[in-house]
C-alpha cells in the first residue's frame, strides 16, 4: 500500500515538474521569435481564401438570380 502512494505521489510530482517547465518555456518565448515571414505568408494565404471564398458566394448568388434586364 505504501509503494502505491509513493508511486502514484512521485507520478504526480513529475507531471506536475514538466508542467511547470512547458509554462515557463512557452512564457519565455516572444512573439518577435516567431517568423515575421511566415506570420506575412499566412496572413497573404488568409487574405487570398476570403477573396476567394467571397468571388464564390457572389457567383452563386448571381447564378440563383434572375437577370432583372
Amino acid at each position: 500500500m505504501t509503494t502505491l502512494v509513493l508511486s502514484l505521489l512521485v507520478a504526480v510530482l513529475l507531471v506536475l515538474a514538466v508542467a511547470i517547465l512547458v509554462g515557463r518555456r512557452d512564457r519565455s518565448r516572444s512573439v518577435s521569435s516567431e517568423d515575421p515571414t511566415a506570420l506575412r505568408a499566412a496572413r497573404a494565404e488568409q487574405a487570398r481564401t476570403d477573396v476567394q471564398r467571397h468571388l464564390g458566394q457572389s457567383e452563386a448568388y448571381r447564378s440563383r438570380t434572375p437577370n432583372s434586364t
